[in-house]
């Protein structure tokens, strides 16, 4: 039995070709930022619903958090979140100057 080599070698292209797509894909989803859980939540911004005295709660992405401030923080400033214990935000009061995400 005798295979055509150009059946062969348009074959082995296209599958090729499939694969660096493939591959392409994946590390480009690896190397984006994560968008769920706790880890989505870093640098974004949020407004205080509840004072901070230092525990309240923020509206962040259409819910409300539990978090801890850097001291007092009142009602309807902006905070970004830096970081989480368990299920409460640690935030910091979001200056003037600083832009939001």
């Amino acid at each position: 039995m005798v295979l055509d080599r150009t059946i062969v070698f348009t074959a082995v292209g296209t599958l090729s070709a499939f694969m660096l797509v493939i591959g392409y894909l994946v590390v480009k989803a690896h190397r984006r930022k994560p968008t769920l859980g706790m880890e989505g939540l870093m640098g974004e911004v949020g407004e205080v619903r509840v004072k901070l005295n230092p525990s309240g709660k923020i509206f962040i992405r259409g819910e409300y958090w539990n978090t801890e401030g850097d001291g007092e923080i009142d009602v309807g400033e902006k905070v970004r979140v830096v970081g989480f214990e368990g299920m409460s935000l640690k935030v910091k009061r979001l200056f003037e100057g600083q832009q939001g995400s």
